[in-house]
């Protein structure tokens, strides 16, 4: 245990290499700002295509258990989760890509 500490820290106390989000903190702050878009963009979504998208998306769900929780045939996750994407990229688009941010 007192190796990988030494790896990491330096006699002194301070990291000998300060973690990526450190070393980039505007990059940070524009991830935390596209997931906030994105969130926002989730949020505008209808129910049903939400819950399969965050389903199938966040949660990491498979199609057949996906299908039985939206309590519809096995197929129609499919095209909810494309109409899903579908609808965030147009949001995304207008939202994060655009010109207005």
């Amino acid at each position: 245990m007192d190796d990988a500490i030494e790896a990491i820290f330096r006699a002194d106390g301070h990291y000998r290499e300060p973690p990526p989000t450190w070393q980039q903190p505007e990059r940070a702050l524009e991830e935390s700002q596209f997931f906030a878009a994105l969130q926002g963009c989730v949020e505008g979504l209808p129910p049903r295509l939400a819950r399969v998208f965050m389903m199938r998306e966040w949660l990491e769900q498979t199609w057949p258990r996906s299908a039985a929780s939206s309590a519809s045939r096995p197929t129609t996750p499919r095209v909810m989760l494309y109409r899903a994407r579908m609808q965030l990229r147009e949001c995304l688009n207008q939202r994060w890509f655009g010109e207005v941010r």
